[in-house]
Protein backbone atom coordinates (compact mmCIF):
# COMPACT_ATOMS: atom_id res chain seq x y z
CA UNK A 1 0.00 0.00 0.00
CA UNK A 2 0.81 3.43 -0.76
CA UNK A 3 2.40 5.72 2.26
CA UNK A 4 -0.29 7.82 1.52
CA UNK A 5 -3.48 5.05 1.47
CA UNK A 6 -2.38 4.33 4.73
CA UNK A 7 -5.51 3.45 7.58
CA UNK A 8 -6.46 6.04 9.66
CA UNK A 9 -6.31 3.68 13.10
CA UNK A 10 -6.62 6.69 15.59
CA UNK A 11 -9.60 7.85 17.08
CA UNK A 12 -11.79 10.77 15.10
CA UNK A 13 -11.29 14.21 15.76
CA UNK A 14 -14.29 16.26 17.80
CA UNK A 15 -15.79 18.72 15.05
CA UNK A 16 -16.44 22.17 16.97
CA UNK A 17 -20.13 22.74 17.42
CA UNK A 18 -22.14 25.39 15.33
CA UNK A 19 -22.44 26.30 11.62
CA UNK A 20 -18.79 26.39 10.07
CA UNK A 21 -17.33 28.21 12.54
CA UNK A 22 -13.94 27.11 13.29
CA UNK A 23 -12.09 26.01 16.55
CA UNK A 24 -10.55 29.08 17.59
CA UNK A 25 -13.10 31.27 17.11
CA UNK A 26 -15.25 29.10 19.03
CA UNK A 27 -13.03 29.03 22.08
CA UNK A 28 -11.76 32.59 21.70
CA UNK A 29 -15.20 33.41 22.17
CA UNK A 30 -16.05 30.68 24.89
CA UNK A 31 -13.18 32.39 26.73
CA UNK A 32 -14.58 36.29 26.36
CA UNK A 33 -18.01 35.04 27.86
CA UNK A 34 -16.26 33.16 30.58
CA UNK A 35 -14.11 36.61 31.52
CA UNK A 36 -17.15 38.58 30.81
CA UNK A 37 -19.04 36.96 33.48
CA UNK A 38 -16.22 36.49 35.93
CA UNK A 39 -15.66 40.02 35.64
CA UNK A 40 -19.50 41.05 36.32
CA UNK A 41 -19.36 38.56 39.31
CA UNK A 42 -16.29 40.55 40.85
CA UNK A 43 -17.98 43.87 39.88
CA UNK A 44 -20.93 42.63 41.87
CA UNK A 45 -18.58 41.30 45.24
CA UNK A 46 -17.54 44.84 45.07
CA UNK A 47 -20.55 46.34 45.32
CA UNK A 48 -21.81 43.87 48.06
CA UNK A 49 -19.25 44.37 50.20
CA UNK A 50 -18.96 48.05 50.08
CA UNK A 51 -22.81 48.43 50.42
CA UNK A 52 -22.41 45.89 53.54
CA UNK A 53 -19.36 47.97 55.13
CA UNK A 54 -21.30 51.21 54.76
CA UNK A 55 -24.82 49.71 56.30
CA UNK A 56 -22.75 48.09 58.96
CA UNK A 57 -20.89 51.31 59.75
CA UNK A 58 -23.83 53.66 59.72
CA UNK A 59 -25.83 51.20 62.09
CA UNK A 60 -23.39 51.18 64.55
CA UNK A 61 -22.98 54.81 64.64
CA UNK A 62 -19.97 55.44 63.26
CA UNK A 63 -19.93 58.14 60.81
CA UNK A 64 -16.00 58.94 60.58
CA UNK A 65 -16.87 62.57 62.31
CA UNK A 66 -17.65 63.43 65.77
CA UNK A 67 -16.74 61.04 69.25
CA UNK A 68 -18.95 59.20 72.03
CA UNK A 69 -19.47 61.22 74.93
CA UNK A 70 -20.79 59.73 78.12
CA UNK A 71 -22.53 62.19 81.12
CA UNK A 72 -22.30 61.90 84.59
CA UNK A 73 -25.68 59.77 84.60
CA UNK A 74 -24.52 56.93 81.91
CA UNK A 75 -26.42 59.10 78.67
CA UNK A 76 -24.40 58.43 75.52
CA UNK A 77 -24.41 59.83 72.61
CA UNK A 78 -22.33 60.57 69.52
CA UNK A 79 -22.41 64.55 68.11
CA UNK A 80 -21.84 64.27 64.65
CA UNK A 81 -22.83 68.10 63.09
CA UNK A 82 -22.20 70.35 65.98
CA UNK A 83 -24.93 72.82 65.49
CA UNK A 84 -24.23 76.67 64.73
CA UNK A 85 -26.71 78.55 67.17
CA UNK A 86 -27.12 78.82 70.89
CA UNK A 87 -27.57 75.63 73.46
CA UNK A 88 -31.28 75.83 74.22
CA UNK A 89 -32.16 76.69 78.10
CA UNK A 90 -34.55 75.37 80.48
CA UNK A 91 -38.14 75.95 79.77
CA UNK A 92 -37.39 76.66 76.19
CA UNK A 93 -39.71 75.19 73.68
CA UNK A 94 -37.28 73.20 71.30
CA UNK A 95 -38.32 71.24 68.07
CA UNK A 96 -36.96 67.78 67.17
CA UNK A 97 -37.05 65.57 64.40
CA UNK A 98 -36.36 61.73 65.75
CA UNK A 99 -35.62 58.28 64.98
CA UNK A 100 -35.74 55.72 67.65
CA UNK A 101 -34.01 52.78 67.36
CA UNK A 102 -32.05 49.43 69.10
CA UNK A 103 -28.51 48.49 69.38
CA UNK A 104 -29.61 46.11 66.33
CA UNK A 105 -30.35 48.45 63.95
CA UNK A 106 -34.30 47.80 64.65
CA UNK A 107 -36.75 51.34 64.36
CA UNK A 108 -39.03 51.40 67.22
CA UNK A 109 -40.72 55.00 66.65
CA UNK A 110 -39.65 58.07 64.79
CA UNK A 111 -41.29 61.19 63.14
CA UNK A 112 -41.26 59.76 59.63
CA UNK A 113 -43.92 58.00 61.28
CA UNK A 114 -45.87 60.61 62.58
CA UNK A 115 -46.28 62.45 59.18
CA UNK A 116 -43.15 63.87 59.46
CA UNK A 117 -43.26 67.12 61.76
CA UNK A 118 -40.97 67.96 64.00
CA UNK A 119 -41.42 66.88 68.10
CA UNK A 120 -41.68 70.07 69.97
CA UNK A 121 -41.89 70.17 73.74
CA UNK A 122 -40.53 72.67 76.82
CA UNK A 123 -37.04 71.62 78.01
CA UNK A 124 -36.40 70.24 81.11
CA UNK A 125 -40.22 70.28 82.00
CA UNK A 126 -40.33 66.65 82.20
CA UNK A 127 -42.68 66.36 79.15
CA UNK A 128 -40.24 63.42 77.97
CA UNK A 129 -38.23 61.35 79.23
CA UNK A 130 -35.47 61.93 80.69
CA UNK A 131 -32.60 61.14 78.55
CA UNK A 132 -33.93 63.47 76.10
CA UNK A 133 -34.17 66.79 78.13
CA UNK A 134 -30.57 66.28 79.00
CA UNK A 135 -29.54 65.31 75.36
CA UNK A 136 -30.95 68.17 74.10
CA UNK A 137 -30.04 70.14 76.60
CA UNK A 138 -26.41 69.69 75.57
CA UNK A 139 -27.36 70.39 71.72
CA UNK A 140 -26.77 73.70 69.42
CA UNK A 141 -29.54 74.80 67.42
CA UNK A 142 -29.19 72.78 64.02
CA UNK A 143 -27.26 69.93 65.17
CA UNK A 144 -27.50 66.44 64.82
CA UNK A 145 -26.92 63.56 67.57
CA UNK A 146 -26.68 60.21 67.91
Amino acid sequence: MPVSRQRKTGKARKRPKGLGSSSSAASTTSRNERRVKTLAIVVVAALLLAGGIYFFSMRSGGSGSGKEVTTASGLKYIDIAEGTGPTPKKGQTVSVKYTGSLPSGKVFDSTDRHGGKPYEFSLGKGGVIKGWDEAIATMKVAGNDI
